[in-house]
C-alpha cells in the first residue's frame, strides 16, 4: 500500500461558514460528512479557498479523492481578505483511491485498524518526499519524519509527522497528525498540520479523536 495520505499534509503547510452534515456521494453509496466542531469548510466558489483545494487536490492526483477541506472558522474571512498569510490549522478528509476506485478495505474497522499499524514502519518517508515535490510547484518539503503511532481507539489509528517546508526563502517546520479509519466499507484518512511547537501533537490529537468518533458514528 501506499502511504499517499502524507502528500494531503505536505501539500496544504502554506495554506465558509459553519457546515452541518452534508451527503457525498463515494462508490455507489453516500457518506454523511462535516468539519470538526471549531471548523469551517472551504468553498471552491471562493477564489482563494479554490487554490488551496487545487493544490492539495493536484497532489494527490489519482491516489486519494479529498472529500472535504477544513480551516479554523475564526481565521477563514480573515485569510480571504488578506489579513492572514496562513491559516494556523489546516486539515481534510479524504477517501483512498485504488485504480481510480475507492478503496474497500474488505474487513472489519478493528482488523482494519490493527493492518494499518503493522504497516507502519514500513514506510519510506524519502519517497513520499520525493514524490510530493515532483507535484509541488514553489514548495519543498525536506527532513520528512514519521514519528510513529501516537493514538489508537475503536475509531481509527492515529500518526505523527513532522517535516521541513520551504518556500519564499523561509523554512518552516511543521506538525502533522494523519488517521485512518473505515466510514462504511471505504478506507479514509484525516490530515491535519500546523506549527511545530510544544503541545502540537496534542493539540491535533485533541481535534482528531472526537471528530473521528463523529464521522464514525454517522458512517457505521
Amino acid at each position: 500500500m501506499r502511504f499517499c495520505w502524507i502528500l494531503a499534509f505536505g501539500a496544504a503547510l502554506f495554506t465558509a461558514s459553519l457546515a452541518e452534515a452534508e451527503q457525498v456521494q463515494v462508490g455507489g453509496r453516500f457518506l454523511s460528512i462535516e468539519p470538526p466542531q471549531g471548523y469551517c469548510a472551504l468553498d471552491r466558489t471562493k477564489p482563494q479557498d479554490a487554490r488551496v483545494m487545487q493544490a492539495v487536490e493536484n497532489a494527490q492526483a489519482d491516489r486519494n479523492r479529498v472529500l472535504m477541506h477544513f480551516v479554523p472558522c475564526n481565521e477563514i474571512e480573515a485569510w480571504r481578505a488578506g489579513r492572514l498569510t496562513s491559516y494556523s490549522v489546516y486539515g481534510n478528509l479524504a477517501v483512498q483511491l485504488e485504480n481510480g476506485q475507492p478503496r474497500v478495505a474488505g474487513m472489519s474497522r478493528g482488523d482494519f485498524i490493527n493492518a494499518m499499524q503493522s504497516q507502519m514502519p514500513k514506510l519510506d518517508t524519502k519517497e513520499v518526499e520525493s514524490e510530493i515535490n515532483a507535484r509541488l510547484q514553489g514548495m519543498k518539503l525536506s527532513d520528512t519524519q514519521l514519528l510513529g503511532v501516537v493514538d489508537k481507539d475503536r475509531n481509527g489509528l492515529y500518526i505523527a509527522l513532522a517535516m521541513t517546508a520551504s518556500a519564499g526563502g523561509q523554512d518552516m517546520a511543521k506538525a502533522g497528525v494523519t488517521s485512518f479509519t473505515l466510514l462504511g466499507p471505504f478506507v479514509v484518512n484525516t490530515n491535519m498540520a500546523t506549527a511545530a511547537a510544544p503541545g502540537a501533537y496534542d493539540k491535533l490529537l485533541a481535534i482528531q479523536k472526537p471528530y473521528l468518533a463523529k464521522l464514525v458514528s454517522q458512517n457505521p
